[in-house]
């Protein structure tokens, strides 16, 4: 499962286990009874599929997993979908003990970590690389129907800090070709002594904040939670004025849905300029 450890911090332990046990029903709906499946660590399990099989027929039940997981892995009372990557070897020509095939298949998995997650890739022993080219047809399909938002909704684009960082670093590279104006908005809570805040419901104040900031802004803008008490707002075609109002505008809708003054909430604005 990715990114198990942020699922955890953000959301606590209680739905991190709920996640997991959802993890492994749809595991254990998709294997025959011929398989094996075993939970090997936190967030990783492995499945051994018995007989021999050609690599489309691999990469046919690889992306039938993605596609269960994309449609079934939510994280409970959100719309936040959960990813996961795997990594694939195949006996006999990357081993013929467990040692060798899990080492093999851990590589595999390590390289779709390292390369966007979300993916399958078969360790091909011959290069003592990973092979990384499936089929065109079938990488092609799969991507489209993982890739594809499965329904427009109004408001931000929220993603993980991991993603915000990809799209900003696109956008770092277009803005002086595009000539575009994009503010950015940095959110964060503090106590009333300007101290990070610790309160036994910062997981609400968490949530609040997040909601503030979604109701607040357009479809084309991207928000993050940098951590529990920080977010990160990309306004797309705003100037440094109606960043700013943006800006007052989720200070307001924050105050207006947590009514209390024992928590502040700041910003700060720059308008973002290739260098």
């Amino acid at each position: 499962m990715d990114n198990f450890k942020w699922i955890n911090d953000t959301f606590g332990h209680i739905i991190g286990d709920k996640m997991l046990v959802t993890f492994s029903d749809i595991l254990k709906s998709i294997i025959r009874e011929s398989d094996i499946l075993c939970r090997i660590g936190g967030d990783e399990f492995i499945i051994f599929f018995k007989g021999k099989a050609l690599r489309n027929d691999i990469a046919n039940k690889a992306m039938t997993i993605l596609k269960s997981f994309s449609e079934k892995l939510i994280i409970p009372d959100t719309d936040k979908k959960v990813t996961v990557s795997i990594g694939i070897s195949v006996a006999r020509e990357n081993g013929n003990d467990f040692s060798s095939l899990y080492n093999n298949a851990d590589k595999a998995l390590y390289y779709v970590k390292q390369n966007g997650k979300g993916n399958f890739h078969f360790f091909s022993e011959e290069k003592n690389d990973i092979e990384i080219k499936v089929n065109d047809k079938i990488d092609l399909e799969y991507f489209k129907s993982f890739l594809k938002e499965k329904e427009f909704k109004k408001g931000v684009y929220q993603v993980e800090y991991e993603g915000f960082q990809k799209i900003y670093r696109f956008l770092d590279r277009t803005i002086s070709r595009t000539k575009q104006v994009v503010q950015l908005l940095l959110f964060t809570l503090t106590d009333k002594n300007g101290g990070v805040p610790n309160f036994e419901n910062i997981d609400e104040i968490f949530a609040l904040t997040e909601k503030a900031i979604s109701i607040s802004l357009r479809r084309g803008d991207v928000s993050t939670s940098y951590r529990k008490s920080q977010f990160i707002v990309i306004l797309m075609d705003a100037s440094h004025e109606s960043g700013i109002l943006v800006a007052e505008r989720i200070v307001e809708n924050f105050y207006s849905l947590y009514d209390n003054n024992n928590i502040i909430l700041h910003y700060d604005i720059q308008e973002m300029q290739r260098e």
